[in-house]
């Protein structure tokens, strides 16, 4: 997975280039590995390398709060994050920081706008499935059913007014893997350009979002990786002030008796999804995308494209499982090349 990752994160800076502009300013690039259990590579222009050290530096302070507060592993000193909730599953509702709130009302509007193909509240089901592929084994049917009585949506109480929040059923269990990387990604975006990083790449584990234009003042160029040979990239879009995200089937997989498992799976067959191999969201909402590409890759094509043409500043290319091609209705302007 990590050298999947690494040629993502070497990709997205060849993609990213080297200013012209009369070298007033470099670009400069550094990866880190300690925030979301990923690599986060942060590649911008700036006058000098201490200018983008010090920003760089800054964003993954940013970032490493916002990791402990989403961590569903891992409980910190004076902090309650989403394993807190989960271990109170049944016993009490927990006070937590505002951004958890947030995180978790955004995920039930997607909930609804995904009709329930991305369920923060599958924690169950996906902790299972994830436990027996690890092993290299297939869950039995009643260990799934067993999982699966405990991911209903409404065990999930959010209070607003007092910031609480409260899974109403024992052994039910957030899961924000779907969503998390991209509503975090969406803050730092406006963080990064609150101290000064006007161009530039932030990549948060394959989430990428470009902020500005290059210093020339063409876009950014982010490859698409083939779902079929990775060593090469199916298609390369040029985008500015957007988000590329992409779910796939070839990074984190599990192979028994011959049949590929990945690890997204379908909440409502109780399975791994198998409908696509790949599929990628542009859109200049980061959150939104995260979520949308998790939702299309678990969902039949032609109901993901009519989900992704029905939604204003988002496109969408999708590999089904045969490896056909398939873009929402303006995707292909991004494919335009630069002058």
């Amino acid at each position: 997975m990590f050298k999947r990752i690494l040629s993502l994160i070497l990709a997205t800076i060849l993609c990213f280039g080297i200013c012209s502009c009369g070298n007033i300013q470099k670009n400069y690039s550094k990866t880190y590995l300690n925030v979301f259990d990923t690599a986060t590579t942060i590649s911008g222009y700036f006058n000098s390398e201490e200018q983008f050290e010090n920003c760089a530096e800054k964003i993954i302070v940013f970032l490493e709060k916002y990791h402990k507060m989403f961590d569903i592993y891992n409980n910190y000193d004076k902090m309650n994050n989403i394993k807190t909730i989960n271990d109170n599953a049944g016993v009490k509702p927990v006070e937590v920081d505002s951004e958890i709130i947030n995180l978790l009302e955004f995920s039930k509007k997607v909930y609804n706008l995904t009709d329930g193909a991305v369920n923060v509240c599958a924690g169950p089901l996906i902790a299972k499935w994830k436990l027996s592929l690890e092993k290299g084994e297939i869950p039995n049917s009643s260990e799934i059913e067993n999982a699966n009585e405990l991911n209903s949506i409404s065990n999930l109480v959010v209070d607003k007014n007092n910031n609480t929040v409260f899974l109403k059923q024992k052994g039910c269990s957030i899961d924000v893997g779907a969503v998390a990387k991209g509503f975090v990604g969406e803050k730092v975006k406006i963080f990064a350009k609150s101290i000064g990083f006007e161009k530039g790449i932030i990549n948060l584990g394959g989430n990428v979002v470009t902020i500005g234009t290059k210093p020339n003042g063409n876009k950014f160029s982010v490859g698409i990786a083939n779902p079929d040979d990775t060593t090469k990239n199916l298609y390369t879009v040029n985008v500015s002030d957007e988000s590329v995200v992409t779910s796939g089937d070839y990074e984190r997989f599990y192979e028994i008796d011959g049949v590929k498992y990945n690890h997204i799976i379908n909440p409502k067959t109780y399975f791994p999804a198998k409908n696509n191999k790949s599929v990628t969201i542009i859109s200049n909402d980061v959150a939104l995308a995260d979520a949308l590409s998790t939702a299309l890759f678990i969902m039949d094509y032609n109901d993901g494209l009519k989900l992704i043409n029905s939604i204003e500043n988002c496109e969408a290319v999708v590999v089904d499982a045969d490896s056909k091609v398939h873009f929402s209705k303006e995707f292909k302007k991004y494919l335009e090349l630069e002058d």
